[in-house]
């Protein structure tokens, strides 16, 4: 049950940012990997990503995602959890944005692949995968380097001389509830930063990430001894749905309460806005100033 996908993947990977649980069914098929650790030991990838032209499609795709989403946002009477999860959307094409430009500048300027910032999220088939396979990747090695791995393994240091520690499940399930804790802590750290208090919600609702992991590890394998295989796509649903339905109670009520949504989206859809027109400007195509507010915002007649 180890943590990273080799290059034939195995029928079980592990358990949340680094651990124990399940591999994704559509993982099963013949993809491209990037390393993301050493050896022969990888991490699934979308096929070619990395690569300087898949990170500016990559890039640009979720320019036009991003706006269409806060245009969304703004504009639409949206029902509560559909806002919720544009704006889970919005946060996925905004980061995926700032990792795909840079990463389209280096990999152009040094020749290399860049491992990619995130891998389909919308295809994950477990929160398990969800975390550890799929959103924000960066990060997830990060905890699962200096958090998981030493806790799981036993020792602060791997040392390829030493023989493997014994496999433990309590101390998987501690490695598991360590990480995705200490990814709370950095979260509320973040929220500080934008906020000037702590939010208590955001540690939260990274605590109750790793329970809900090792639950689904337990339900999955009750299901599979029982030769249940709960088809792809529902799966899908179920797990998209229940970071929805958490994401809406822990994650979005702070950011939500003191406006924090609102001014981002507004300060995003402006700067995506004005984008076009600069760049018209910029090559000599058109000049003065136009911006897609001009275009895409409804507008309000008032009445004589």
């Amino acid at each position: 049950m180890d943590d990273i996908v080799q290059e034939e993947v195995p029928k079980q990977g592990g358990i949340g940012p680094g651990g124990a649980g399940t591999v994704d069914d559509d993982s099963q098929a013949k993809r491209k990997s990037v390393g993301y650790g050493t050896g022969t030991k990888r991490r699934l990838a979308e096929p070619s990503s990395g690569c300087p032209q898949e990170n500016l499609k990559n890039f640009v795709a979720k320019g036009f995602g991003l706006a269409a989403t806060c245009w969304a946002l703004l504009f639409l009477p949206l029902p509560h959890l559909a806002h919720t999860f544009l704006c889970g959307v919005g946060l996925y094409c905004f980061l995926g944005m700032l990792m795909d430009g840079p990463a389209t500048l280096a990999s152009s300027a040094i020749g290399f692949c860049i491992a990619p910032h995130f891998n389909e999220p919308y295809r994950s088939t477990s929160i398990a995968s969800f975390w550890n396979k799929r959103w924000n990747l960066t990060a997830g090695s990060i905890l699962r380097f200096l958090i998981f791995d030493p806790i799981n393994q036993g020792r602060l240091v791997a040392s390829p001389a030493a023989a493997p520690a014994p496999k433990s499940n309590a101390r998987r399930a501690l490695a598991v509830c360590a990480t995705f804790l200490v990814s709370g802590v950095m979260h509320e750290l973040v929220f500080w930063y934008m906020a000037g208090h702590f939010s208590g919600y955001w540690l939260a609702y990274f605590t109750v990430q790793g329970p809900l992991v090792l639950a689904e590890a337990a339900i999955l394998g009750l299901l599979r001894a029982r030769g249940i295989e709960l088809p792809a796509a529902l799966r899908v649903l179920i797990t998209l749905g229940t970071v929805l339905l958490v994401s809406d109670r822990l994650f979005v009520p702070d950011v939500h309460r003191l406006g924090i949504t609102d001014a981002v989206v507004k300060a995003l859809w402006q700067a995506l806005a004005g984008l076009p027109s600069a760049l018209l400007r910029a090559v000599g195509v058109v000049e003065g100033g136009w911006s897609l507010l001009d275009v895409a915002a409804p507008r309000v007649v008032a009445k004589p």
